[in-house]
Order: structure tokens, then sequence, then C-alpha cells
């Protein structure tokens, strides 16, 4: 599928005079996506941390204090 697919965005690109402007906007909005697909962002070792001290204080102070 990932070879069809590349093949189709190669045929676009070189034909691009015979697109019309929606299916160029498509065209980058698709190539886009390819390039830079969407992921959810990761939390590192430093966040999940401090999420575990926040926690472990209770429900009142659930929410970090700008000051520390």
């Amino acid at each position: 599928m990932e070879i069809l697919y590349e093949s189709v965005l190669d045929h676009l690109i070189v034909h691009q005079a015979e697109l019309s402007n929606s299916d160029r906007v498509r065209l980058v909005q698709s190539l886009s996506n390819y390039l830079l697909p969407k992921t959810k962002s990761v939390r590192d070792e430093f966040t999940l941390e401090k999420i575990k001290e926040i926690k472990k204080e209770g429900y009142f102070t659930d929410t970090p204090d700008p000051t520390k």
C-alpha cells in the first residue's frame, strides 16, 4: 500500500500543471501528513516524576505551585 501511495504522489507531483487549485491543496495536505504523521506527544521522565509527586501530595494541592 505504501509503494502505491508513493507512486500516486510522485505522479501528482510531476503533473502538477494538470491539477486544479483545490487538488493542489489536497496534495500539499497529503504530503504533509505523509512526511509529518500526527503522533501523540510523549511525556518525558521529568514530567512523569512531577505528576507522581503532585498526586502524592493530596487532593487540595493537586495544582502545581508556579513559585516552586
